[in-house]
């Protein structure tokens, strides 16, 4: 069960203000809430997070214990860092980083994509090997992301002007940041047995 809320809580704070998060309000705005697009962005999150958790699982069986946290410490500090410069730039422009989007396949296509390279699918992954449990961490992750996109594709643009995203974002990356920061000191035997 915690590596359901764990993976939960993390896409939905790490997705937040993301370059999904902007595609998929571009898709809002261009191409409505169709089945089609509603569709694609479920395949596109559940394909990502079973990934992220497949990879997680099978570094999981390589790494003792204490490594495992180590790299879940990781993952957190990564997620804090990169939600840093969300905080840093809020109000940056949709467009700013996203292809022109001729149809909707193709936006699924960059946003298939687009998860691949966040800090989303490593989260997903460091909480997998975390907690060795690979299945319940897709579960959380895909709730989490849907969570986190579906109220960007029906609100489109207007999600980032209601949404107080940069001050989420810096308080996000502050208990992320500390929180990775302690677990990486009782990984590395800092804090005592």
């Amino acid at each position: 069960m915690s590596a359901l809320l764990l993976a939960l809580i993390l896409t939905i704070v790490l997705d937040q203000g993301s370059r999904s998060q902007r595609t998929i309000s571009r898709l809002g705005d261009d191409f409505g809430t169709a089945a089609t697009v509603s569709g694609g962005i479920v395949l596109a999150v559940a394909g990502n997070a079973a990934l992220g958790a497949i990879a997680g699982g099978l570094f999981a069986g390589l790494m003792p214990p204490d490594a495992r946290l180590l790299f879940f410490a990781i993952t957190l500090l990564l997620g804090g860092s990169g939600l840093l410069l969300v905080a840093a730039h809020p109000s940056a422009r949709i467009e700013s980083d996203a292809p022109a989007i001729r149809s909707p396949l193709h936006a699924i296509g960059v946003l298939a994509l687009g998860r691949a390279s966040e800090n989303t699918i490593f989260a997903i992954a460091g909480v997998a090997a975390f907690t060795q449990a690979p299945l319940l961490t897709t579960v959380g992750a895909i709730m989490g992301g849907l969570a986190a996109l579906l109220p960007a594709l029906f609100l489109g643009r207007r999600y980032r002007a209601v949404m107080p995203l940069g001050a989420i974002a810096a308080i996000a990356a502050m208990i992320l940041t500390c929180i990775g920061i302690a677990c990486a000191a009782s990984a590395m035997g800092l804090l005592g047995r």
